[in-house]
């Protein structure tokens, strides 16, 4: 199996470390040895803000993604509840119209209907004398 960067600069470091404290060499051994350790520990934390970053660009291009699905669900919505609104709209200017033209029908026929029937005007039924007061072409 291929091992990843990571665990081997891990390897390498573990080396370095138990190096670092069994060795009794001089001074200047110990001190390359812990500046080759020092620079392999810049490596690593190096790695880790690369894979954070990297990280923190795919969740802002998820986020982003999202937003836009959330935006274009919305604008749906808001396209279906404008084209309700129109149809509720209309419905009710609908409504009102034939809440006035209707009765409006209604009276004229009945109003044709009371003077064919008093056309000589000889005869005036008590139903017809009080129709016109009931009459209210309007709301």
């Amino acid at each position: 199996m291929e091992k990843t960067i990571d665990e081997l600069l891990s390897e390498v470091m573990k080396t370095e470390l138990k190096e670092i404290q069994t060795n009794k060499g001089t001074q200047e051994e110990k001190k390359t040895r812990l500046e080759k350790f020092g620079k392999l520990n810049g490596i690593v934390s190096m790695r880790q803000e690369t894979r954070n970053k990297e990280q923190e660009v795919r969740l802002k291009f998820i986020i982003d993604e999202n937003e836009e699905i959330h935006k274009s669900e919305e604008v749906k919505l808001r396209l279906k509840s404008d084209k309700l609104e129109t149809v509720m709209q209309v419905v009710k200017v609908g409504v009102e119209v034939f809440g006035i033209i209707l009765p409006v029908i209604f009276y004229s026929s009945w109003m044709h209907k009371g003077f064919d029937f008093e056309k000589e005007g000889t005869y005036t039924s008590q139903t017809f004398k009080g129709l016109f007061g009931k009459f209210k072409p309007t709301r």
